[in-house]
């Protein structure tokens, strides 16, 4: 007996996702339909973003990367349109004017929703002027949600999930907070006259780290001396764990992304983390 052929991948079925957001856009407090929808909504295998084609085709013409979307306004609020499957999109822009559509796969796709912030508050899914208000949420719920979902963000989503944690401090999001961390391929490390710059807190001495490196250039104003260098999460845990035991001045931690939007790391919590990342590998 021959194998059979294999089956070719059947793309998602999102009508209950789509169900699920009409119940919402009604009522947005049906606590049931909205923990069903975050579990539905984030194990989709893509989001779909709408241009406008003029728009689209001008950023291709000058070499542009990414799309350059038309954010909605909800009030005083700029929300980024996220749709579910391509058809859901049609008619965003009104019945005569076809958007130019991109398919995002998950993770990224979050990544790509959440490089929006500071540009827009949060994020809507399949809304159309007129017809439907859709259902969203700001980007820190975003994230927290697909966290509570997946166990795990993209990179791209470390600002967002710092604001969720530096506005709750609940204990999952100060986790998942160190989890993003550990998923770094390389972080910076602050370094003064050939040695590691700290930030004093109080009574706690910081190793002052960045997730970019332009994320130095704010410091670096106010202290030129100051320099990058390069270290794996693994390699940052080692440092602090040693400075741990100075019996002088003993290392409380790190200072993440300071001043911009600062978050201390604790050794403990970074070190399960990269242990959690490691036992998932």
């Amino acid at each position: 007996m021959t194998d059979p052929e294999p089956q070719a991948a059947q793309p998602a079925d999102d009508t209950r996702v789509a169900e699920l957001v009409q119940t919402l856009s009604a009522n947005p407090q049906d606590f049931p339909a909205e923990q069903e929808f975050w579990k539905e909504f984030c194990e989709l295998p893509s989001w779909y973003f709408a241009a406008r084609p003029a728009d689209a085709q001008a950023a291709v013409q000058a070499g542009q990367s990414g799309l350059p979307l038309s954010l909605l306004n909800a009030g005083d609020k700029k929300l980024v349109p996220v749709f579910t499957s391509p058809e859901r999109a049609q008619g965003v822009f009104g019945p005569d004017e076809p958007p130019a559509i991109v398919e995002g796969k998950l993770p990224a796709a979050l990544g790509y929703v959440c490089g929006f912030r500071g540009r827009a508050d949060g994020f809507v899914v399949n809304a159309k002027p007129g017809e439907s208000n859709g259902y969203g949420h700001f980007f820190p719920d975003l994230c927290a949600f697909y966290y509570n979902v997946k166990g795990s963000l993209p990179p791209a989503c470390l600002d967002c999930a710092v604001d969720h944690a530096r506005k709750t401090r609940h204990p999952q999001a100060i986790e998942m907070v160190h989890r993003v961390v550990a998923s770094l391929e390389m972080l910076g490390v602050a370094t003064t006259n050939g040695q590691f710059a700290y930030l004093r807190d109080g009574e706690r001495l910081l190793v002052t780290v960045f997730s970019e490196p332009q994320r130095l250039a704010t410091l670096h104003e106010k202290n030129p001396n100051l320099k990058l260098a390069r270290a794996t999460p693994e390699q940052l845990l080692e440092v602090l764990q040693n400075g741990a035991k100075h019996p002088q001045t003993p290392i409380a931690g790190a200072a993440l992304n300071h001043p911009d939007n600062p978050f201390a790391i604790n050794t403990e919590q970074l070190a399960a983390a990269i242990e959690a990342k490691n036992g998932a590998a």
